[in-house]
C-alpha cells in the first residue's frame, strides 16, 4: 500500500508497505525526490512535486526489481 500525504505546502511523503510490514519512505519536494531504506536512501532532482512523486516510485521499482534478481539468484543457488 502507498499512501501520499502532505506534510508542508512543498514537501509530500508516502509510506510503502507490503503486508503491513514497513518497506520504504518516499519523499517528494519541487527540486528533489528521496526513497529512505533502512540500510540507506536513494535521491534525486525533480521540477515538481508531480515529477518528484512519480521519480521516487520509479526509482522505488527500479530498486524492487533488483532485489527480485538478487533473489531470484539466491534461490537458485541454494
Amino acid at each position: 500500500m502507498i499512501t501520499w500525504r502532505d506534510v508542508t505546502g512543498d514537501h509530500c511523503t508516502a509510506d510503502v508497505s507490503y503486508r503491513a510490514t514497513p518497506i520504504a519512505r518516499l519523499h517528494a519536494r519541487p527540486t528533489r525526490w528521496q526513497v529512505e531504506f533502512v540500510g540507506g536512501t536513494l535521491d534525486g532532482p525533480a521540477n515538481s512535486i508531480g515529477h518528484a512523486k512519480r521519480a521516487a516510485l520509479q526509482a522505488l521499482a527500479e530498486a524492487l526489481r533488483a532485489l527480485d534478481m538478487d533473489l531470484q539468484m539466491a534461490l537458485r543457488s541454494t
